[in-house]
């Protein structure tokens, strides 16, 4: 609901024609995965792109200052990380250890 209704409002039906053409793409169908969404997603807003996600996860790309062009399809990972935390709460765990890829998903997840 929310990333429709945002990827909406940036779309002015109104000024569709670019360059005389009658297609327009606003939205793009970005990349799926979190790393490359926080280079892509910057470079096509400047040009008036929005960028849609079907697996960018990660926390960083809920940042609406850094990333206002953005949207995506699936929850960030706030909400797998805690589902973990959960998990760990349901077993009694006490102690976790954690192996990530240092890069804008698996930094933020952990």
């Amino acid at each position: 609901g929310e990333a429709l209704k945002h990827a909406l409002g940036i779309i002015d039906i109104e000024q569709q024609k670019v360059d005389g053409n009658d297609t327009y793409f606003p939205i793009v169908l970005g990349c799926p995965w979190s790393s490359l969404s926080t280079i892509t997603s910057p470079a096509l807003g400047e040009f008036g792109h929005g960028q849609i996600s079907s697996g960018a996860t990660s926390i960083a790309l809920s940042n609406p200052n850094r990333y206002p062009h953005f949207y995506r399809t699936i929850p960030s990972d706030a909400l797998q990380a805690q589902g973990i935390i959960e998990f760990a709460k349901e077993f009694n765990w006490t102690k976790l250890s954690v192996i990530y890829v240092n890069d804008a998903y698996g930094v933020y997840l952990s």
